[in-house]
């Protein structure tokens, strides 16, 4: 028996040397190789649960990191009220020029004035004080009219330019300033014609701030009551084109809105100051203007107003009062000749009717457009572009140069209508069909995502 259990051992350790032999593990090493496996397998984990997920996975981590936004881009300059001011004294110079030369163009001036306001933060305003200060006003005027005496010995301009400082919105107070202005004005003109001449300076000096007041209050309302009028009287001897021009704007309001207005009291007692002489320059001027306005709506021009208005233009009277009035033409067109502006730039394509005046509808399609292609907007992207004037493109043009030296603009272009070529500049162009825009400052107002 013992003999067979040596054999049994013998037999069992010569198969543990075959397996051995063969690439086995021998029993001491079990537990050895167990432990590097267990470790390499928790290495594994560890080392893939530290590594960076893939992209598309990392958008899907609740835990990601988020990546900041990027910043958004310099927002186009907007228009300093110093550049409104003037840009809106050119459109009113601009309109009557255009009025003048019988160029329905004046129309597209005018709006382009009146969404310019629109656009426009009104000033700061004390209502109470201004309301106290008209007041005033309209009974020291009523006073003056009825010539009976008043208890305070204010002049009633001083009332005025006390209500235009509390309220610097008021076409109101700016009319009836240049109302009065141009009545002391008219006085100094008719002193000179009845050989009392007055100083040339003097003359030019009184015209010209009558007739800032008149732009002022177009500014505000590019259709107020009197306004048009106001400034036909103040331009009647310094540029009598532009008055014409003036009061064919006046008619064709008046007949646009169904008939003739009231002209106010104030406007129409410049006549009275002005005299004889001013009042038939006056007359014919006005019904040159009438038949033209009639030409426009294609209206039929009675016999009466034809009669006035082939009659010559009564020439100015007094030596002081053409002297002053060629000064105060030059010194006119030297103020309205303007900084670089993209209106000054594109208004070639803008009078022969490749632009037009884009209104609110307008940058609403474009914004619906560039949302439905998943854009980003700035926070004030609407302000960014407030106050900025707008056009829609109605036909493609090529940019003239120098609009990267001018003014921001905003184009919008419609769908089926091809992008103007060449470089715009500082102007945005906004186009509807792709929903993009076009321009240095785009990214300071959108992106595509």
């Amino acid at each position: 028996m013992a003999r067979a259990r040596g054999r049994r051992r013998r037999s069992d350790q010569a198969r543990g040397d075959r397996r051995d032999h063969s690439g086995g593990v021998s029993g001491g090493d079990v537990s050895d190789v167990a432990r590097l496996a267990v470790a390499a397998r928790r290495t594994r984990r560890a080392g893939s649960a530290q590594a960076a997920p893939s992209p598309s996975r990392a958008s899907r981590t609740p835990d990601a990191p988020k990546t900041a936004p990027a910043k958004w881009g310099p927002p186009p300059p907007p228009l300093r009220p110093a550049d409104y001011d003037a840009l809106a004294e050119r459109l009113v110079y601009g309109a009557a020029r255009s009025a003048a030369g019988g160029d329905p163009f004046f129309r597209q001036q005018l709006a382009m004035l009146g969404e310019l306001r629109k656009e426009r933060a009104p000033a700061d305003a004390d209502g109470a004080r201004y309301e106290t200060a008209m007041q005033r006003y309209r009974r020291s005027a009523e006073a003056a009219v009825a010539m009976r005496p008043v208890g305070e010995k204010v002049p009633a301009e001083n009332y005025l330019q006390a209500a235009r400082s509390a309220d610097p919105n008021s076409a109101m107070a700016a009319r009836e300033l240049g109302a009065w202005r141009l009545r002391a004005y008219m006085r100094q003109v008719q002193g000179d014609a009845d050989g009392e001449p007055a100083q040339v300076d003097r003359l030019r000096e009184a015209s010209t701030a009558a007739r800032a007041m008149f732009v002022d209050a177009l500014r505000m309302n590019p259709s107020f009551d009197g306004a048009w009028r106001g400034l036909a009287w103040s331009w009647l001897y310094d540029d009598p084109d532009l008055a014409l021009g003036a009061l064919t704007i006046e008619a064709d309001q008046q007949f646009g809105a169904g008939g003739a207005r009231a002209v106010p009291a104030t406007i129409d007692a410049v006549g009275d100051a002005a005299g004889a002489a001013g009042r038939s320059r006056f007359e014919v001027l006005q019904a040159r203007a009438r038949a033209a306005a009639m030409d426009l709506r294609n209206l039929s021009v009675p016999g009466d107003i034809q009669q006035v208005a082939r009659l010559p233009v009564p020439a100015a009277v007094g030596r002081t009062i053409r002297t002053a009035a060629a000064a105060a033409k030059k010194a006119d067109a030297k103020r309205v000749a303007s900084r670089a502006s993209a209106v000054d730039r594109i208004e070639s394509a803008w009078r022969t009717g490749l632009l037009k005046v884009a209104g609110a509808a307008d940058l609403q399609a474009w914004t619906d457009s560039a949302r439905a292609q998943a854009a980003s907007f700035a926070p004030d992207a609407e302000l960014r572009l407030a106050g900025l004037p707008r056009y829609r493109v109605v036909s493609s043009f090529k940019w003239p140069k120098g609009m990267a030296e001018a003014s921001p603009a905003v184009f919008v272009v419609p769908d089926r209508v091809a992008r103007p070529s060449g470089d715009p500049g500082n102007s945005l162009v906004l186009d509807i069909a792709r929903g993009d825009c076009l321009g240095r400052y785009c990214d300071g107002v959108m992106r595509l995502n």
